[in-house]
């Protein structure tokens, strides 16, 4: 689980971390943003398929000014669609279904899938069917293994599978690592239990980890699989 934005009813201690974490996203070289933003040099028409609410997809935005200037951004649940129209980052945004993707062969230069298809059931299908859309590459990022996340009130956001660097390794993967161990990531952190000023640690250990974890996957919590094709 790459560094998230704080959610605490404190407003300023709230700002004040996200400036903190800002700071990582766009200079600590291993940070999820900085990874994807160097896969995606050279290609013009992204699309990101489970976007959410833009979020990722705007910080690449404002992290890389010349990062693709089309990216389409699609997700089943409309108000994360109607969130992601107001961050104004997205050439256009579809809500639909990312097992069936409405979206012709060779669409898109690449197609990305954030933090995504831990939330779909386990199937090899629904991976062939992001390459077909996709003409240069896919970029999956996604748990190492099951890994539990509470639905927060979005039953969308619940995990229904788990995927090894095995399974995506048999498919044509290239694979890295994100992040440490499970123990920097525990329900207690994705629940938001643990105080505002302890949180910050266990980000930055996370995103710390990731200087050995994205040569070794295997020690990853997360990992991040490229494909390309042709």
């Amino acid at each position: 689980m790459p560094a998230q934005p704080v959610r605490e009813k404190n407003p300023f201690f709230t700002k004040l971390v996200n400036f903190v974490y800002s700071i990582f996203w766009y200079c600590y070289p291993f940070s999820l943003e900085r990874i994807i933003s160097r896969e995606l040099d050279g290609y013009r028409d992204i699309c990101d398929l489970g976007c959410g609410d833009g979020g990722f997809a705007w910080r690449l935005k404002h992290f890389k000014r010349n990062i693709p200037a089309k990216i389409s951004g699609c997700d089943i649940y409309g108000p994360y669609i109607s969130a992601a129209k107001e961050k104004n980052v997205f050439h256009n945004l579809v809500q639909c279904d990312a097992r069936n993707p409405p979206f012709k062969d060779n669409s898109f230069d690449v197609v990305m899938v954030i933090m995504a298809i831990e939330h779909l059931e386990k199937e090899s299908e629904f991976i062939r069917k992001f390459e077909k859309i996709a003409r240069g590459k896919v970029i999956i990022t996604t748990s190492n293994g099951y890994s539990y996340n509470p639905e927060e009130g979005v039953i969308h956001q619940r995990h229904l599978s788990g995927y090894s660097i095995e399974d995506f390794k048999k498919l044509g993967y290239r694979v890295r690592g994100m992040g440490g161990s499970r123990f920097l990531c525990g329900n207690l952190y994705k629940e938001y239990k643990i105080p505002l000023i302890f949180r910050p640690i266990f980000s930055f250990a996370y995103l710390f980890f990731t200087v050995f974890t994205y040569y070794r996957p295997e020690l990853a919590d997360h990992l991040i699989c490229v494909k390309c094709k042709g």
